[in-house]
């Protein structure tokens, strides 16, 4: 019998023993896991202990509860390596200044803690077998292409700014994103509402979609002088077309912009021209990045939720290895708004 501890802890020692079971090939899909009642005469523990070491394993995806029933486990033991695909061109690159950094720190994240091993790979068709799920992040997309046609394995795109047909994606919820921030605005009282992005590129297209969307939701017209294109890597053409919007004798009263940085750029520009934020003009971004808390003031944003899109990227994963999944999946991370000073 093991020995309980004093401590607050003592479920997570138990949690471990049973996890390293069900990995070790102890039990296959669906077979019936042990109770509650049998936790805690095994391990000499309350039945609130281990109640919270069934929690926990559920959360891990390793067991689910089936009423009347009990638990069950949910996925094979077989299962121990993930392939990601990362071409050698980003080697070269600082992946700690792009978003696809934390997604890749998710996806190892949740691995580890199923089990599971990430294989990193520059070359994909090595592993072509009908058997493999290979993840290949969206912005590699263009470039793994030719090597992606080769394969008979299951292709999982990541961090996609849309839908590909043919392909299981996972994705932010842009176009929700935009809108849930254009009905914060609206909710808010602002009616004049402007729009700072860069449609020609796709991440943006659905955020700009969004946005109409929250407008025709309460019938408030679009004003295509309010509506400005700017790259979003150059403050100054950031500031050039945010002055335009103020210039004119018919402004808006605020500006969604289509992503953080933008934004930050104009609260910098308001601050530097003593333009009162949200008295005289609101300001709201998108992706919650990790500057949105600390400018001037604190950036009202829409948290796209990147460390979710690992986790969610294992889980589709192990149940299209498990035979759960047959045709091709989109899913979309649900968005949050995080609402600070700037509105």
């Amino acid at each position: 019998m093991m020995k309980t501890q004093k401590n607050g802890c003592k479920w997570e020692s138990i949690f471990r023993v049973l996890k390293n079971e069900i990995l070790s090939g102890n039990f296959n899909k669906g077979d019936k896991f042990i109770t509650s009642g049998e936790i805690s005469a095994r391990f000499n523990v309350s039945n609130i202990v281990a109640r919270r070491v069934l929690h926990e394993l559920s959360i891990e995806g390793l067991i689910d509860t089936k009423p009347g029933y009990g638990a069950v486990i949910s996925r094979p033991s077989s299962i121990k390596e993930i392939i990601f695909s990362v071409p050698e061109s980003a080697k070269n690159s600082d992946l700690s200044l792009f978003p696809i950094f934390k997604i890749i720190n998710s996806v190892k994240q949740k691995a580890s803690k199923l089990g599971l091993e990430v294989k990193f790979v520059s070359e994909p068709e090595i592993f072509s077998d009908s058997g493999r799920v290979i993840f290949v992040l969206y912005d590699f997309f263009a470039e793994l292409r030719k090597q992606i046609e080769k394969i008979n394995g299951v292709i999982v795109l990541l961090h996609c700014p849309k839908r590909i047909k043919g392909f299981h994606t996972v994705r932010h919820g842009l176009f929700e994103g935009a809108c849930i921030a254009t009905k914060h605005l609206i909710e808010k009282g602002y009616r004049r509402i402007g729009f700072i992005g860069a449609l020609k590129y796709d991440w943006y297209i659905p955020r700009f979609q969004g946005f109409l969307e929250a407008l025709k939701e309460f019938s408030i017209g679009l004003n295509l002088k309010w509506v400005k294109e700017s790259s979003g890597h150059d403050k100054s053409e950031n500031w050039k077309v945010f002055q335009e919007l103020i210039e004119d004798k018919n402004r808006p009263d605020a500006i969604f912009c289509a992503n953080d940085s933008r934004a930050i750029d104009i609260l910098e520009y308001c601050q530097m021209k003593k333009i009162r934020v949200p008295q005289e003009i609101a300001i709201c971004g998108l992706d919650n990045i990790d500057d949105s808390q600390f400018s001037v003031p604190p950036l009202t944003t829409v948290d796209t939720k990147l460390d979710r899109l690992g986790e969610e990227a294992i889980l589709l994963g192990m149940k299209i290895m498990e035979g759960e999944i047959k045709e091709s999946c989109d899913i979309v991370i649900e968005p949050e708004l995080i609402v600070r000073e700037s509105t």
